[in-house]
């Protein structure tokens, strides 16, 4: 066995034990929230002793600076999904949310707590950037009646009003119906 198998073995099983600290993390985040949890509830949860987890993370706050990165890297990785472009847009786009869905489902809590610990204004930025580049890659000439941007952002502002829950600061649950609304109104607007 050469140094660099070794290396790499050893930098899996470092990635894969993280992993697993930020999966166990994400439920004692959402149950306790950020405040409450301790690093010793933190530690429980994913089998260590709390000196331990210091192998892996400096800090409570680096644990959840990680889950935020990690969850952030997985949504946006819904951007990066293959579309079928034989599709029309509004069935790629339906794609697009239903993917998405898929990513939240299971994560809702901590989904909520992520957003609320990170400036609304960015988040929202982010997404949508990410869905104007989605839209750039994946709307052929002729098919958006304004260009990406334009269409980004109000798509952003159509999704975010879809998705207000029936509690104030509340991210309702996307589902299947939602994502073909949204993918409906982004296209073709209220009128019939």
């Amino acid at each position: 066995m050469t140094i660099r198998t070794s290396t790499a073995r050893r930098e899996r099983t470092r990635a894969h034990a993280r992993r697993d600290i930020l999966e166990s993390s994400a439920q004692v985040f959402a149950r306790r929230g950020y405040a409450a949890a301790t690093l010793a509830e933190l530690a429980r949860a994913a089998g260590y002793a709390a000196p331990s987890l210091y192998r892996y993370f400096e800090s409570k706050e680096e644990i959840f600076a990680s889950l935020l990165a990690m969850v952030s890297d997985e949504f946006r990785r819904t951007f990066e999904e293959p579309v079928d472009r034989s599709l029309p847009l509004a069935d790629r786009l339906q794609g697009l949310f239903v993917a998405q869905q898929r990513q939240t489902e299971g994560r809702r809590e901590i989904f909520d707590l992520l957003i609320a610990h990170q400036d609304a204004g960015e988040h929202l930025r982010r997404y949508e950037s990410h869905l104007e580049a989605w839209l750039r890659r994946n709307a052929a000439p002729g098919e958006l009646r304004v260009p990406p941007a334009v269409a980004a952002r109000a798509a952003t502002g159509i999704l975010l009003s879809l998705r207000h829950g029936p509690r104030a600061g509340h991210i309702a649950s996307p589902t299947p119906e939602t994502a073909r609304l949204a993918a409906d109104l982004i296209l073709h607007g209220v009128s019939a």
